[in-house]
């Protein structure tokens, strides 16, 4: 199922060496409903900071309520397909439409019904999408404490196409399951789980890109 495919994104290292560094905006960022105590709160801000991940208004990031497609297409497009988002948003495309072109242009959509993708994002669905941004590279490292994803309590009940991406994810530590023992397969991804799910794959995507050239895009909230 996995393809090789080459996939651009923000470039860690590239933000990193910035006079404004991303993160350093992102841990200025502040969130009414977002502590610094909550356990997604480097990821979120970070995401936030480098433009990925935007606020639902009011000062707020709504880090429990359901990811919805458009978002999630949106932050993906502009983690992993910033030429492609930046060229669909200069065309005159919505922030949501563009995430859709781009998505689809980088192949972030091998596998998945384009015509199905509304509402909130299933986990499994999301883990498909973020199997297909991964480097083909991997390696190990000795910290990583993998999961036998064929032990989640609802492994039998995806299909195969699914069950890859999830293996291939638990692999990597991307994922980790959840607390009682399942991977929530059907379960709505919250924006929490996106942003970090979403920022532990770019991580992998940006080492493996290291030493190469590569373009720099920031992207202001839309």
């Amino acid at each position: 199922m996995h393809t090789v495919k080459r996939v651009c994104t923000l470039v860690l290292t590239g933000l990193l060496a910035l006079p404004m560094a991303a993160p350093a905006g992102a841990e200025a960022a502040s969130f009414s409903d977002l502590p610094s105590s909550h356990w997604a709160y480097i990821a979120m801000t970070e995401a936030a900071g480098y433009g990925i991940l935007q606020g639902t208004g009011a000062n707020t990031m709504s880090p429990s309520a359901p990811l919805t497609w458009p978002q999630f297409l949106a932050m993906a497009a502009r983690a992993f397909a910033p030429e492609e988002y930046a060229r669909s948003a200069a065309s005159g495309a919505a922030w949501d439409q563009a995430g859709l072109d781009a998505a689809r242009s980088a192949g972030l959509l091998e596998g998945l019904d384009e015509p199905a993708l509304t509402g909130a994002v299933s986990r499994q669905d999301a883990a498909l999408l973020l199997c297909n941004a991964l480097p083909e590279e991997y390696t190990p490292s000795f910290w990583d404490q993998p999961i036998d994803p064929t032990a989640l309590s609802d492994w039998g009940r995806m299909d195969s196409l699914r069950q890859e991406a999830v293996a291939e994810l638990a692999r990597r530590c991307v994922i980790q399951g959840k607390a009682d023992g399942s991977f929530g397969y059907a379960d709505p991804l919250q924006r929490c789980d996106g942003a970090v799910l979403l920022m532990r794959v770019l991580e992998q995507v940006d080492n493996s890109c290291r030493g190469e050239d590569q373009n720099v895009t920031l992207h202001k909230s839309c």
